[in-house]
């Protein structure tokens, strides 16, 4: 039984006070808490976790280092580095089951301590579709976009359209390292040597 049975992410699991009890209890000599969406089947991972036990966050999961952050955050700011990640991605399951940690929240904490940063609306176009970029075009009557590449529009955006108007027509905003998110995950390299790598 995989991971991925455990978790319905558009549907509120009810959980019952018991089986909550039941994680407090397993995880109750751990330094922090890990994360339990409301969305997991608790009872199927409870039952699941008497006999497998590859299902429980492992401790040092759970505890922070000197700088403050979970290895799980060492993780995010990985991801992070490889300019993929925004506001709308879907994170892996793997930040709540092995990294203890609620993968959302964290990208919060790590902009609110400068770890990352959003992209500004200039940087922020290139995470836009060309059909969204003609829309911004259109709505503000710029024409001659037609056969333009997307570098070319979104120089067009920049030069003909005020920043203030387009950058709330943006639907998504990724994210970067700060040079302060670049050497926590320097210093914690070993984390993500230690992270499985697909293929």
């Amino acid at each position: 039984m995989g991971l991925m049975s455990f978790h319905r992410s558009n549907i509120t699991v009810k959980q019952s006070a018991e089986e909550i009890e039941a994680f407090d209890t397993i995880y109750q000599d751990y330094p922090n808490r890990p994360f339990l969406s409301p969305h997991r089947d608790l009872k199927k991972w409870l039952d699941t976790v008497e006999t497998d036990r590859q299902y429980i966050v492992p401790k040092k999961m759970m505890e922070t280092f000197n700088d403050g952050l979970f290895p799980g955050d060492i993780i995010l700011l990985w991801r992070v580095g490889f300019n993929t990640l925004h506001t709308d991605s879907i994170l892996p399951q793997y930040f709540e089951y092995h990294y203890g940690i609620d993968g959302y929240e964290r990208l919060n904490v790590l902009e609110k301590r400068t770890f990352i940063r959003r992209l500004n609306p200039d940087e922020n176009l290139s995470w836009h579709t060309l059909p969204q970029l003609k829309s911004i075009l259109k709505k503000h009557q710029i024409k001659g976009y037609s056969k333009l590449n997307k570098q070319e529009m979104i120089a067009k955006i920049i030069k003909l359209i005020p920043k203030k108007d387009y950058a709330q027509e943006l639907s998504i905003c990724g994210y970067k390292l700060t040079a302060k998110g670049e050497e926590a995950l320097k210093e914690h390299n070993d984390i993500v040597e230690k992270h499985p790598k697909k293929g």
